[in-house]
């Protein structure tokens, strides 16, 4: 029996070197194609210490990136034979023949060189040799991008190269959401000033009609509860109505849209709903502008970048309502 498991754990051991020298041999493989590339297509570049191959178009005349500033840029990524995978342009999406209706082609915002950045490595390592306002070229093998791992339509093990916009350098990301929110109000507004009166609680009323009945309180339910989610451009990135989904093209068969309930306080729920319920009543109506602060901060969550104000449309619909909706 011993020997029986002595043998098992060699063979474990050599298949596990195997597996090894076969995923070296793939490195060394892609490592090798893109040395040749670069040295018939590129040779002129420069390379950075952790193999970063760059050519610097614009330099701007703004700052370089720091750690923890954050960072606005536009990016389109290709593989060596010049196949787009993805692109903060739409424009370029749909010639390429990627376009998808559910992606949002905006400028990337994140946060440079922290522990909470989603940005490639390579992608890091060639923002700080730019300035803002820069444009340049990166070229990086798969271990400073997604490795192992595939993504989109690109395999496993593929070297990219990203062409890159660095629009803004941000030190005081406070400063440039209101920046955001102050344009959206000017906006809306247009032509009239922004009323002092609409910022109650730290969130936005920009519609209010109150309803039927007594406020809603802490800790109170409240049923029937309808609301479509949005940025201040108008892309709608979550709703419960199903209607809005399917005009939306984000329709989900798994998800349930019907009037939800909600507990004010509830922490599953962000704080500006909390503060948006809590001046509402029966049948009633409000939009209303959420800073990040109230809502997904300084991290952001799934498509919403950090430091993002969200518009809400939110209903709290009466019984004959619901009935008149299924």
């Amino acid at each position: 029996m011993n020997r029986f498991k002595v043998a098992i754990a060699l063979f474990s051991l050599l298949a596990l070197f195997a597996c090894e020298r076969e995923i070296d041999e793939t490195e060394a493989d892609e490592m090798l194609r893109l040395q040749a590339f670069i040295s018939l297509y590129y040779s002129d570049y420069s390379v950075t210490p952790s193999g970063v191959y760059y050519k610097i178009h614009t330099q701007g005349d703004g700052n370089s990136p720091a750690a923890d500033d954050y960072v606005l840029y536009n990016y389109t990524g290709t593989n060596l034979d010049g196949d787009i995978f993805e692109t903060s342009n739409s424009d370029l999406a749909k010639l390429h023949e990627i376009w998808a209706r559910r992606t949002r082609y905006v400028p990337r915002f994140t946060r440079f060189k922290s522990t909470t950045s989603v940005m490639l490595a390579g992608i890091t390592d060639g923002l700080s040799l730019m300035k803002q306002g820069g444009t340049a070229t990166f070229i990086m093998p798969s271990r400073l991008a997604w490795g192992s791992q595939s993504f989109k339509n690109l395999p496993a093990y593929s070297s990219v190269i990203y062409n890159i916009n660095l629009q803004r350098v941000v030190t005081n990301p406070d400063a440039y959401e209101q920046e955001m929110i102050d344009q959206f109000l000017a906006a809306y507004y247009h032509p009239d000033p922004v009323p002092d009166t609409i910022l109650m609680d730290g969130v936005y009323f920009l519609e209010l009609n109150e309803g039927l009945g007594d406020l809603y309180l802490a800790n109170q339910t409240v049923d029937s509860v309808n609301y479509i989610g949005s940025f201040t451009d108008g892309w709608v990135f979550d709703t419960n109505i199903d209607s809005v989904a399917r005009a939306n093209f984000m329709f989900d068969a798994n998800k349930d849209y019907r009037p939800m309930s909600i507990k004010i306080g509830d922490a599953s729920y962000i704080d500006g709903f909390s503060i948006v319920l809590k001046k509402m009543r029966r049948e009633s109506f409000a939009k209303v502008l959420i800073p990040s602060s109230k809502a997904y901060g300084a991290t952001g969550a799934q498509s919403i970048f950090p430091y993002t104000p969200l518009v809400f449309e939110i209903s709290i619909l009466s019984k004959a309502q619901q009935e008149s909706k299924k």
